[in-house]
């Protein structure tokens, strides 16, 4: 783990919600995803066939939510349409899950 994943992994644990994926215990830091990002990330299609509001989580870059698993957060069931991987030198920092 270099420094940087371990320091935005220790935020995210610090800061984040817990959510599960499968019956097990994860923990990101949700928003809400604006109409103008939501179309940056997800096709007319994906965004006319979500429940309003869209939501992000950020999630440490070790997590292993995939495509279509559903994320139980705050008493709601969210669908991942995308799982993004953000890196820095090569390694991945964080993962950004946009969830309808």
């Amino acid at each position: 783990m270099t420094p940087l994943q371990r320091r935005f992994k220790h935020v995210i644990e610090r800061l984040g919600d817990p959510f599960e994926v499968d019956a097990q215990q994860r923990i990101g830091v949700f928003a809400v995803l604006a109409s103008a990002k939501a179309s940056d990330l997800l096709t007319a299609a994906e965004q006319q066939g979500a429940a309003l509001p869209m939501y992000l989580a950020y999630v440490p870059f070790d997590d292993t939510t995939a495509l279509s698993e559903t994320v139980e957060w705050n008493g709601r069931s969210l669908a991942v349409a995308k799982a993004i991987d953000c890196s820095f030198q090569g390694a991945t920092i964080v993962r950004i899950l946009a969830l309808t």
